[in-house]
């Protein structure tokens, strides 16, 4: 179940890691206190200008519409990010796990909820999942 996540990253992150500015819901904690339950980090390729988002929802049982202000991430370009893609890793049973009889139910698949207007990047994270966003 951690082989996508971990190939998509390695295939996709280049460049310098970027800051996220992200606005998700949030959980109280007994430990922690209130604390995101969306949490992401970005990389931009110096050569192509394509960033990579690679977002994570916490929550075991509801998705999370979850906010990104791009305006920091295209590094002074001076020109707006356009959305390329976006996949989301999840299941809708959080205890599933790949074995030998079954381990190509949990893929990545396309998220069609991602959308950007503006400097503002918009996806609903499935609960428990791995997101990838491309932008360029």
């Amino acid at each position: 179940t951690t082989f996508h996540p971990f190939a998509l990253t390695a295939n996709h992150a280049r460049g310098d890691v970027l800051q996220v500015n992200i606005d998700s819901p949030t959980h109280d904690t007994a430990r922690y206190g209130e604390v995101d339950l969306a949490d992401a980090v970005a990389t931009r390729n110096p050569d192509t200008g394509e960033v990579e988002i690679f977002a994570v929802n916490r929550s075991t049982e509801k998705g999370a519409t979850v906010r990104v202000d791009l305006s920091a991430l295209n590094l002074g370009t001076g020109r707006e990010l356009q959305l390329v893609g976006a996949q989301s890793f999840s299941h809708e049973d959080h205890t599933w796990q790949a074995g030998f009889d079954d381990d190509t139910t949990v893929v990545p698949t396309d998220n069609p909820s991602a959308a950007v207007t503006g400097a503002e990047l918009v996806i609903e994270l499935p609960a428990l999942s791995w997101n990838h966003i491309r932008l360029a």
